[in-house]
């Protein structure tokens, strides 16, 4: 299983708002449904839920390499763009 610190998920935020949003998030219990799978690409692959607000509910991913970095984000909301971080709700995952 990926352990990752809270050092390297800092990291991957798009900004220092993007990180304090997804601990909130994350605290506030609205990460659900996460599976954990290994798969062709990735030594383990990271899906969860995360819900926002009243009903915005979104879907997460991570791709974790077998050394434990991430190396691949997805997340479905309108905040997340390829390349340039963690959204708020991939930290929160």
């Amino acid at each position: 299983m990926a352990l990752f610190s809270l050092k390297k998920v800092a990291a991957l935020a798009q900004h220092k708002q993007a990180y304090l949003r997804g601990v909130s998030l994350y605290n506030a219990g609205r990460v659900t449904d996460t599976r954990r799978v290994h798969s062709d690409f990735y030594a383990e692959f990271v899906t969860a839920s995360v819900t926002e607000g009243g009903e915005d509910t979104f879907t997460t991913e991570v791709g974790f390499a077998a050394s434990g970095e991430a190396e691949w984000l997805f997340c479905n909301c309108g905040l997340y763009k390829e390349g340039e971080g963690a959204c708020r709700h991939i930290v929160a995952m």
